[in-house]
């Protein structure tokens, strides 16, 4: 009917046979011209309407049905198009019987090759590529034959390829504990994945004007794989990278170069998550304080584990005050124990996670382990009984090795703003004064029993001085000394 409404809305449901699934659909949009001169140039030509635009829809990647805005674009060279439509779209196969959904059979599918060819024969991962290809089908997922098959069906099935990679990536993410190198492919399925929405909410942005974010929460909600499946998806894959990490010396050694790889991976794969997730959602938390926290848990076990291996087995007295070792040998293992998971951390994990960051490493730990250590020490020298075990001078060297340790390790950060107040001269006051006065006391001793010495053996004063000789050189000594 004629109408002078720029925005028209139809409401018209059209059914046709396709032949060729590989053959596009055609959706072109005509003004129709009322008037005379309208019919008379349709009688001769057949297109006596205006062109308004066409958009060529490719089968691949209609998957469920859903509204989608498609922008008009030319026939010809020459055509003047503009404006957008809305089209819901969708494709049945045709006299076959339907035993599920789908997109159901497809899930089976892909999961049981997958199973097969990861699980029991064992196969590598495929080494997905960052781009979707440019007929709008996703990288090969597997590296042998089985590709076609996975192909084969969602082309005949209209699967989008959207939903083929959140099926993948829910099988990597339930099985990667048994699968070598899975981070490394998580992060490009899931990439894949945002890239897919987000071009889609391009599109849709460049007609509608919403924003992207709006669009691609739009799109997410109504996305065949089902939002709250991916969702639970991601957040048991982010739930598993903090595990890990929370025992990163553990399961990343140090000394295992591959396992390095995985820690990267690890720590790349939670920045991407974030970020879909922000996308998706509209909030996500840092990711920076989402690796901090799950690492800042690995020293505090770190810690406990340097404890517990300089411990004798069995021995259940105070561990720097083991009368069967060296003097607080305890201690001094502790500070070498924590000087080498600083130059690790520092060396060798620090330069692997992804920047930027709101912490490093390296600080961190230093600090982490400082304070942890102090739990262990402040008090050692407040019970007397302490003081009594072993030599007062030794607990001046222990004294002495502690300083250094927070003057090479701790004071460093002061020009950070990082680091913690000075404390540890206050631990070792009892010490000090108990050394003083044994040091007073048995010097005296010494002194006054030369003296005795030297009158029993009438030893004659020196030059000018007024005591002995003997007696002389032992203060000389002590005080020069």
């Amino acid at each position: 009917k004629p109408s002078k409404d720029r925005n028209p809305t139809w409401n018209e449901e059209f059914k046709f046979e396709c032949d060729n699934i590989l053959e596009p659909i055609k959706v072109r949009v005509w003004n129709e011209r009322h008037n005379a001169w309208g019919k008379l140039t349709q009688a001769f030509t057949s297109e006596g309407d205006t062109f308004l635009g066409q958009k060529v829809i490719e089968p691949m990647t209609l998957g469920a049905a859903r509204s989608i805005w498609y922008t008009l674009g030319k026939r010809t060279p020459d055509n003047i198009v503009s404006g957008a439509i809305n089209l819901e779209v969708s494709s049945v196969v045709s006299g076959e019987f339907l035993i599920a959904p789908y997109h159901t059979m497809y899930s089976l599918l892909h999961e049981q090759l997958f199973l097969y060819q990861h699980i029991k024969q064992k196969e590598e991962l495929a080494p997905l590529r960052n781009k979707l290809n440019k007929d709008g089908n996703i990288p090969p997922v597997f590296q042998s034959d089985t590709q076609a098959i996975v192909d084969a069906f969602a082309l005949r099935y209209a699967i989008e390829p959207q939903y083929r990679l959140m099926v993948h990536m829910k099988l990597l993410v339930d099985h990667s504990t048994i699968l070598p190198q899975t981070y490394f492919v998580l992060n490009h399925v899931v990439n894949l994945i945002k890239d897919d929405f987000l071009q889609q909410a391009a599109e849709q942005n460049s007609i509608l004007g919403i924003g992207l974010r709006k669009i691609m929460q739009t799109i997410f909600t109504t996305c065949s794989f089902g939002r709250n499946e991916f969702i639970k998806s991601l957040d048991k894959l982010l739930t598993q990278l903090r595990m890990e990490l929370q025992q990163y010396r553990v399961i990343y050694p140090v000394n295992e170069e591959d396992s390095l790889k995985e820690f990267a991976s690890n720590c790349e794969l939670i920045g991407t998550v974030l970020t879909l997730k922000e996308h998706l959602l509209g909030e996500a938390p840092s990711r920076s304080e989402i690796i901090r926290s799950s690492m800042k848990e690995c020293i505090q076990q770190t810690f406990d584990d340097i404890v517990q291996q300089n411990i004798p087995e069995g021995y259940e007295g105070h561990p720097g005050l083991n009368k069967d070792k060296e003097p607080f040998e305890f201690y001094y293992y502790m500070l070498d124990g924590m000087e080498v998971v600083e130059n690790e951390d520092r060396q060798v994990y620090q330069p692997l996670i992804p920047k930027p960051t709101n912490f490093i490493l390296g600080d961190m730990v230093a600090i982490e382990m400082w304070e942890l250590f102090t739990t262990l020490i402040q008090d050692l020298f407040q019970e007397e009984e302490n003081l009594k075990v072993f030599e007062p001078i030794e607990a001046i060297r222990l004294f002495t090795s502690v300083k250094n340790y927070y003057q090479d390790r701790i004071t460093p950060l002061y020009k950070k703003g990082v680091t913690p107040d000075l404390q540890f001269p206050y631990w070792f006051e009892p010490a000090i004064k108990f050394w003083i006065e044994d040091f007073q006391n048995k010097h005296l001793v010494i002194v006054n029993n030369g003296w005795d010495a030297d009158k029993q053996k009438t030893f004659e004063p020196l030059n000018k001085q007024t005591y002995s000789a003997s007696a002389f050189d032992m203060i000389d000594y002590f005080h020069t000394g």
